[in-house]
């Protein structure tokens, strides 16, 4: 079922559920297109989006094929998307695309063939990194504040005419035998509309009536935030990636399969202190000043899941992200927003296919 025909005044074109960075950034899209969105959610302890870093690296941490291409696109749309962010809403939002180092490592095939600077040019760019035997830039790669961009779009979404937000959770779906989509929130309140987006994040596979198997699980990352930055690019090393935040530095990240469990621990804490002193000696004697947790939506493949419902056309997903939320909101948003318009696709989006995983009994 595509966005087309008469609607109910009043009534919505479309069901967005959840408001993490993808389904905000959904939301957005299609009511800039003029469609009336009903958004559904609120925030939670634990959520992804809020929770990391920010990153925004396809080039240190490449995906294979059509993947990949989507994920470096996916990068290069940030310095537009901002700019019409603070020119509709008036939010600014600090973006680095400075580059990102990466420090050699016997965990890390790190490419020396382009990009490479030895020891003195390393020390040159970044004195907190003298001392390493060099690294690898990626130029283009970088790293967006994930918190003031999710400031600003819940503020956009907030403020936009044509979406109403429903601060309540989506526990179960419902699909009639002519595909016609409803959501019943934890209050008991039906929400329809011809199409039904579930960008839920890790909680997506937790609505009932979902009628495809989906493998996508929390896994949790812990973080650290030291009082200085003494770097001026995010940094990749062994056992964690540094970010430069302001006058904070963030620290993360690690990759634990313990359900729904967002809470901190010390071991995690002192493993990532450790690895952050190892890349920035200075860092050591230094104390962190806060600690905390997010529960990545992870696929088996570590690829999200982007289109229709093979079965269930009505039913779009929009999840499973796993370590690129933020690097593929905008992206996600824009091919989600032509699937439903019917618009000429810009993606190929053959690796996302809901086809990968099998229709549920």
């Amino acid at each position: 079922m595509s966005f087309s025909g008469a609607r109910e005044s009043g009534s919505p074109d479309v069901v967005v559920v959840g408001t993490g960075v993808v389904g905000l950034s959904c939301a957005l899209e299609l009511a800039d297109r003029g469609l009336r969105v009903a958004l559904l959610g609120r925030s939670q302890a634990g959520e992804a989006s809020m929770a990391a870093a920010g990153l925004l690296a396809p080039s240190v941490e490449p995906l294979d094929g059509l993947a990949g291409t989507f994920a470096v696109l996916a990068r290069d749309l940030y310095p537009d998307w901002l700019a019409s962010l603070e020119e509709k809403w008036g939010a600014r939002v600090a973006l680095s695309r400075d580059g990102i180092l990466e420090l050699p490592g016997p965990h890390r095939a790190v490419r020396m063939s382009d990009g490479w600077l030895d020891a003195d040019a390393l020390a040159e760019l970044e004195p907190a990194l003298a001392g390493h035997a060099g690294a690898t830039l990626y130029p283009l790669d970088g790293w967006v504040d994930n918190v003031a961009l999710m400031n600003a779009l819940t503020e956009a979404a907030q403020r936009h005419p044509t979406i109403t937000w429903t601060p309540a959770f989506g526990v179960r779906l419902e699909v009639s035998v002519d595909d016609e989509p409803m959501i019943h929130d934890e209050h008991g309140v039906a929400h329809r509309a011809p199409e039904i987006i579930l960008a839920a994040g890790a909680w997506t596979p937790g609505i009932s009536g979902v009628g495809r198997r989906l493998p996508v699980e929390p896994v949790r990352g812990q973080m650290l935030a030291y009082p200085a930055a003494p770097l001026r690019h995010a940094v990749y090393a062994r056992g964690a990636y540094l970010v430069p935040r302001g006058d904070h530095l963030l620290v993360g990240s690690t990759m634990e399969r313990v359900g729904f469990d967002y809470s901190i621990t010390d071991g995690a804490a002192d493993a990532l202190h450790a690895a952050a002193a190892n890349a920035v000696p200075l860092l050591a004697e230094m104390k962190t000043i806060r600690r905390w947790a997010g529960l990545r939506p992870v696929t088996p493949d570590m690829l999200p899941v982007i289109g229709r419902d093979p079965e269930r056309p009505s039913v779009i997903y929009a999840c499973g992200h796993s370590r690129n939320g933020i690097l593929m909101a905008r992206a996600t948003a824009l091919a989600v927003a032509d699937i439903i318009t019917e618009a000429a696709s810009r993606y190929d989006l053959r690796p996302f296919s809901p086809r990968r995983f099998s229709k549920s009994g």
